[in-house]
């Protein structure tokens, strides 16, 4: 996945900050949904859902249809 744009208003988590959306070449919304669980000092990646993405630092966004139908900058 490659991020073409990104919201300028972030949320700041204690992994860093996070943008509110992020938005895919192909035009996908994702949102911040929520933190990464650390197992064993990697993230566990059965707590994620077929339509989530994960970035660095341990940030998971959950796809949003709504925001992928509206123009954002």
């Amino acid at each position: 996945m490659s991020i073409v744009s990104k919201s300028k208003e972030t949320i700041t988590t204690h992994k860093g900050k996070a943008h509110l959306w992020i938005k895919d070449s192909k035009g996908l919304v994702f949102k911040f949904d929520r933190v990464a669980h650390v197992v064993n000092g990697g993230v566990d990646l059965d707590q994620m859902r077929p339509d989530e993405c994960l970035l660095a630092p341990g940030h998971i966004y959950r796809f949003n249809e709504e925001l992928s139908n509206d123009e954002l900058a």
